[in-house]
């Protein structure tokens, strides 16, 4: 019976996700450091049986990375804190490989079922021992109320825990205790500046000043070492004209 009972909540998790809110409209990536993308709505890639994927290099230390799917080279010559734009792939369950760009080696070799139509990010991760972990978050782009917006946080540090993000100027806690590899899914709030303070340690520069505007999706990825962490702001939009509401 309880087995039963778990394969019919996995069935149940799995139907949700497959109907999760497609993209009705284009999307644009804008990034920390001005790079603009586009992405083909959600509703078009679902007819050609398609899911639409982009990679992140959060690895300090590492090279240059590219992503595999099975034996096509997806990315490549991604850097450190590089995100690329979203391209779309076929939907089924993929074995996915990462490697340092031009390397014999698979650094990273993880299987993952994407859906139709869906947005998702992956990434790259190192971790304490020297290894590095592929995560994948779904993108869900779910329009917010007029005159909000949408912000998440993934924590994508090998080791630092305890990640708080507040409004500026304030002691209030959007989110709380987002851990190494850890991420959050996206919260409605409302226009202006955030910050991120690392439990028992000082708020650096970079991880202040995060400003966010209504109408846009915002992912806060904390990368590097403790001591020396910085924030990659990563903003999607979509057309509001167009919009699944």
């Amino acid at each position: 019976m309880r087995c039963a009972l778990i394969i019919a909540i996995a069935a149940l998790q799995a139907w949700l996700a497959g109907c999760e809110r497609r993209t009705t409209t284009t999307s644009e990536t804008v990034t920390s450091d001005g790079q603009k993308s586009q992405a083909p709505p959600g509703v078009d890639a679902a007819r050609h049986d398609r899911a639409l994927i982009r990679f992140i290099n959060a690895d300090p230390a590492g090279k240059p990375r590219e992503l595999w799917s099975l034996d096509t080279r997806v990315f490549s010559n991604v850097p450190y804190k590089g995100i690329t734009a979203y391209v779309d792939v076929p939907t089924k369950v993929l074995q996915f490989r990462v490697r340092e760009t031009d390397g014999p080696d698979n650094l990273i070799t993880a299987r993952e079922e994407l859906f139709a139509g869906r947005h998702y990010t992956l990434i790259a991760i190192p971790r304490t021992d020297g290894t590095s972990i592929l995560q994948k978050i779904s993108d869900d782009l779910n329009q917010p109320k007029p005159g909000q917006a949408k912000i998440r946080v993934i924590n994508a540090t090998p080791g630092v825990d305890n990640l708080d993000l507040y409004r500026a100027g304030s002691n209030k806690k959007i989110e709380k205790g987002v851990d190494a590899d850890a991420s959050t899914g996206f919260k409605a709030v409302d226009p202006g500046v955030f910050e991120i303070r690392p439990a028992r340690q000082p708020v650096a520069p970079r991880l202040t000043n995060l400003a966010v505007e209504a109408n846009g999706f915002y992912t806060f990825l904390v990368v590097g070492r403790a001591g020396d962490l910085d924030v990659v702001r990563i903003e999607d939009k979509l057309n509001a004209e167009r919009a699944s509401n």
